[in-house]
């Protein structure tokens, strides 16, 4: 078998009375695609020669969960 004579693409699902709307869920929120979605900057530092690489990664990290 030639990989030309393979099938390509996906299979469209039948709809299911049974399936799920995540619209009734609320799980799908709406979303204001006009507020830009980005984590902020970090600081600008300079980690120099001193090998603390994953300390500022971790730094940035904490920085921006919280």
């Amino acid at each position: 078998m030639d990989i030309q004579d393979l099938p390509k693409g996906l299979i469209p699902d039948s709809p299911d009375e049974r399936d799920y709307k995540l619209e009734s869920l609320g799980a799908a929120p709406p979303v204001d695609w006009n507020t830009p979605y980005s984590v902020p900057e970090p600081k600008d530092e300079d980690q120099g020669t001193s090998d603390s690489c994953v300390s500022y990664a971790t730094s940035y990290y904490n920085e921006t969960i919280n």
